[in-house]
């Protein structure tokens, strides 16, 4: 069957973000956005959050580093050492200052 695959065709690579979605649902615990939507419905509280947010005209691009108030919060929860962990299984770097 692969013989009648045109030769171009064969020599096309994955994409790239298919394998690193791939690694990160290796992850336990961990809810991969990388691609498509999760499989499960929208907390009420994330549908409320984002309403708010429309409301209050957040609802333009930030600064690219993210929202400080947000970059801050992300620090006081994340364990200090998963920016290295990430970076080392995922080839991700989360920067939080």
């Amino acid at each position: 069957m692969i013989e009648k695959i045109n030769k171009d065709l064969r020599s096309i690579k994955p994409n790239p973000i298919l394998g690193f979605n791939e690694e990160l649902s290796k992850e336990e615990g961990l809810i991969p956005l990388t691609l498509g939507e999760p499989d499960f419905n929208t907390p009420e509280h994330v549908k409320d959050a984002a309403i708010n947010a429309i409301n209050d005209n957040y609802s333009h691009y930030t600064n690219p580093r993210g929202i400080l108030k947000l970059r801050e919060a992300a620090s006081k929860f994340l364990p200090k050492n998963m920016t290295y962990i990430m970076m080392q299984k995922l080839k991700l770097l989360l920067q939080l200052e």
